[in-house]
């Protein structure tokens, strides 16, 4: 082999290895999705009741309600807040793989933020989605008005 050869052979290594290098780092900086209550493949599907009317939601709507619920606190009965909005909804159906649904009863808007009951997730309280209103137009956007 002559240098040539060597040196080309030493850059494409080179090259090789800061491409795998930035990869492993792009995984870093990009987490995966917080699955805290419900994992995301173990949904087979989800509804929203308005009306007693159940409005399936598609993939992405899907995607994006399970970011908010996975993310969502726990709070007290006793911190229920006062000062509530009305609700545009009757309940969230999720339908798993394998295993029972999970039905969310909605019980309130408190600052744009959705109040709910989960006894599965939180068998003594409620739980509150800290979306800042964004789980609210999700839902709006997904019946008829």
């Amino acid at each position: 082999m002559d240098n040539r050869t060597l040196l080309y052979l030493t850059i494409l290594v080179l090259v090789c290895m800061g491409i795998i290098i930035a990869l492993n780092i792009t995984t870093l900086l990009n987490p995966s999705p917080v699955e805290k209550y419900i994992s995301f493949n173990d949904v087979n599907g989800i509804e929203v009741v308005h009306n007693k009317i159940p409005y399936t939601l598609n993939f992405e709507q899907q995607n994006k309600l399970l970011e908010y619920l996975n993310v969502s606190l726990p709070i007290g009965k006793e911190k229920f807040p006062s000062n509530k909005e009305s609700l545009d909804f009757d309940k969230i159906v999720i339908y798993r793989f394998g295993a029972p649904e999970i039905t969310l009863i909605p019980l309130a808007y408190y600052q744009q933020n959705l109040i709910y009951e989960a006894p599965g997730w939180n068998p003594k309280g409620y739980m509150q989605d800290i979306s800042e209103g964004q789980l609210r137009t999700l839902i709006s956007q997904t019946y008829d008005p």
